[in-house]
């Protein structure tokens, strides 16, 4: 083999070795978001003062039946 096709030989494998690095995975794989993903987000937040104003009225008004039926059954 002459060295002009040894050269060649030697750069096509050096070309493969270098294109099979590119396409094989990482071993480290990106973790995709969620809009890589193709999926949803669900947010869930809480009203603090409405839920507070309401179990305050909830208890208001169990203390007002509360006092009624104790008044009924005196």
């Amino acid at each position: 083999m002459d060295k002009n096709k040894l050269w060649k030989w030697l750069l096509l494998g050096i070309l493969v070795l270098w294109s099979i690095s590119l396409v094989t995975p990482i071993s480290q794989k990106v973790k995709l978001g969620l809009d890589l993903k193709g999926g949803s987000s669900f947010v869930v937040e809480v009203d603090a003062e409405d839920v507070a104003k309401k179990m305050v009225e909830r208890e208001e008004a169990e203390t007002v039946e509360e006092i009624s039926a104790s008044k009924l059954n005196e």
